[in-house]
C-alpha cells in the first residue's frame, strides 16, 4: 500500500512538509464528492501527527490517484465504499501487481518464492511475449551489493533505472529532478526514496528503490506476459513457465532460465547456459546410462572456473552407454544450441541433484587477454 501512498502525498500536497518518518504514521480518507455530472471529483484528507491536508481531484486525470483508490478497495478496513464508482467497474479496473522485494518474488499470480541472482548478470523480469512485444524489463544485481540496475527496453527506447536514482534513456543521462515526459511510452516521476514510470499509453505502471522492484499491468496483458515475474493469467501452477514453454522442475532452474548468458570472460556476466553431459554413469535396471541434462543449466564462459555453486535437482534424459544414440547425444550437447530437435520434459528419465556454478573465478582468463 505505501508504494503509491508516498509520491501521491508529495504530488497531491507539495504545500505540506511531509517527513518520510510522518508518512508511515498517517491517515488518508478518500470521499467522492457528490455530483450527478463526470468525471467524478474526490476529495482527500491526510491526517498526519503534524497536520491536516485537503485536496478535491477529478479521478481519471490521475492515474496514481486511480490505482490507489482500486487497491484500497480490497483493503476493507481502509475503506468501506466508494458508491459512485461501481463495483463491475472497479473489478474491471484493478491492475495486478508483481514484485521483486530483496530476493524475494512475489508474481502477478501471488506465488511467492526466494531467488539467488549472480552479480552482473542481466535477467528477464518481465516481458511483454508476443510477436509485436511493447517492452522487456531487465533486472541486473550489482557486484557483491544487493542494489539492482533495471534496463527498460520499451518500443524503441532503452532506460536504465541506476541505484542511485540516475535515469540513462538511449544510454545519455536524463536531467530527472522532480518529472521528465518521454515520448509515446509516459513520464517518469523522481522522489526522494523511488522513481515510479507511469505508462497510460502501455497500461505499466513501475516503482523502484533501488533494492526492490513493484510492477503493475493493465488487464489487457492477461495471459501475455513472461520472466521471472509469471505470466499474469490468474493460475499458480505455472508460474514456473521457462522460455521454451515448458514448466521448469525447481524455482532455481525456472530463475536461470531466464538468464541472458554471458560469452567470454572478458564481458560482465561470467556464466552461460549449456546443456550437460553427466560425466558419470547412472545404472537403471542394471544397465550402465550416459544422461543429459533436459533443460540448459549454468556453466562458468570459456576460461573461468566455477567460484561458487548451489544444488539444482535437473531432469535427466538417459541412453544406453557406448551406443549410438549416447555418441549421437554427446554430439548434439557439443553443437549449443541444440540444432532442430531438443530434449523435452517429456524426456526425463531421473532426477538428480547437480550443483551449478552461480559465481566464476576468470582472473586468469582476463590476464590473460
Amino acid at each position: 500500500l505505501m508504494l503509491w501512498v508516498e509520491p501521491l502525498l508529495y504530488k497531491l500536497f507539495p504545500e505540506v512538509v511531509l517527513a518520510e518518518t510522518i508518512l508511515h504514521r498517517f491517515e488518508l480518507e478518500i470521499t467522492p464528492v457528490v455530483t450527478t455530472s463526470f468525471p467524478i471529483n474526490y476529495e482527500l484528507v491526510v491526517k498526519t501527527p503534524y497536520t491536516t491536508a485537503y485536496a478535491v481531484k477529478e479521478l481519471q486525470y490521475i492515474p496514481v490517484l486511480d490505482m490507489l483508490i482500486t487497491k484500497l478497495l480490497s483493503f476493507k478496513e481502509k475503506i468501506i465504499s466508494i458508491p459512485q464508482l461501481g463495483l463491475k467497474h472497479v473489478l474491471e479496473a484493478v491492475y495486478p501487481e508483481a514484485k521483486l522485494i530483496g530476493s524475494r518474488v512475489e508474481t502477478f499470480d501471488k506465488k511467492v518464492f526466494n531467488i539467488e541472482l549472480p552479480d552482473q548478470c542481466e535477467f528477464v523480469l518481465l516481458k511483454h511475449c508476443v510477436p509485436e512485444s511493447k517492452f522487456t524489463i531487465l533486472v541486473k544485481k550489482q557486484a557483491q551489493l544487493s542494489s539492482k540496475i533495471l534496463i527498460l527496453h520499451i518500443l524503441d527506447k532503452k532506460i536504465e533505472l541506476l541505484p542511485d536514482l540516475t535515469v540513462k534513456l538511449n544510454d545519455v543521462i536524463i536531467p530527472l529532478t522532480t518529472e521528465y515526459e518521454i515520448p509515446l511510452i509516459g513520464k517518469l516521476l523522481k522522489f526522494p526514496t523511488m522513481i515510479i514510470l507511469e505508462s497510460e499509453i502501455l497500461g505499466l505502471y513501475l516503482n523502484y528503490t533501488g533494492y526492490d522492484v513493484y510492477v503493475q499491468a493493465a488487464p489487457q496483458y492477461h495471459a501475455q506476459l513472461c520472466g521471472l515475474l509469471g505470466n499474469a493469467n490468474a493460475m499458480k501452477h505455472d508460474e514456473l513457465l521457462a522460455p521454451n514453454h515448458k514448466l521448469a522442475e525447481t524455482v532455481p532452474s525456472f530463475v536461470f532460465s531466464w538468464l541472458l548468458p554471458g560469452t567470454s570472460c572478458s564481458g560482465e556476466c561470467k556464466l552461460t547456459l549449456k546443456h550437460l553431459e553427466l560425466e558419470h554413469e547412472e545404472y537403471i535396471h542394471g544397465v550402465a546410462h550416459t544422461c543429459y541434462t533436459v533443460e540448459p543449466l549454468t556453466k562458468c564462459v570459456e576460461g573461468c572456473l566455477p567460484l561458487r555453486t548451489i544444488p539444482v535437482a535437473a531432469g535427466l534424459h538417459c541412453v544406453p552407454a557406448g551406443t549410438p544414440s549416447s555418441n549421437f547425444y554427446s554430439q548434439l550437447i557439443r553443437r549449443e544450441p541444440l540444432p532442430g530437435t531438443q530434449l523435452s520434459v517429456e524426456d526425463i528419465h531421473i532426477v538428480r541433484e547437480i550443483r551449478v556454478p552461480v559465481s566464476c573465478d576468470c582472473q586468469r582468463c582476463i590476464n590473460y587477454f
